[in-house]
């Protein structure tokens, strides 16, 4: 493509193209209320703390599934919607998590 030309959507398969702007719709999303994420709450070294997942993938190729990643944010319980650690780490779940997993994953995490 050379500057100054549409740019084009190309079916591979069917060797046909079309612009995008006539294939394309809008589409807007709505951002999840950080309450309304799947969390748990867990307690480490005498503080409650609040884990929430913001955010999940898989790894690998069409052949291979690979790993399921979670990035999970930590919150103070005293101070739920400030982010303070962060991290991503394998899990299919949060619900895969015990608390001891927790505390551990919050020891590793980096702050925000």
């Amino acid at each position: 493509m050379e500057n100054g030309s549409s740019r084009e959507n190309i079916d591979i398969s069917l060797g046909e193209s079309e612009p995008i702007s006539e294939t394309s719709e809008e589409i807007t999303v709505e951002p999840t209320e950080t309450e309304d994420l799947p969390s748990r709450h867990f307690n480490s070294d005498g503080s409650e703390w609040i884990v929430r997942v913001v955010g999940q993938t898989s790894t690998g190729s069409a052949s291979d599934s690979g790993a399921r990643l979670l990035h999970l944010i930590f919150y103070r319980s005293e101070n739920p919607l400030v982010a303070q650690y962060d991290l991503i780490t394998p899990c299919k779940s949060i619900d895969d998590l015990h608390d001891l997993d927790l505390e551990n994953l919050l020891s590793l995490a980096e702050s925000s």
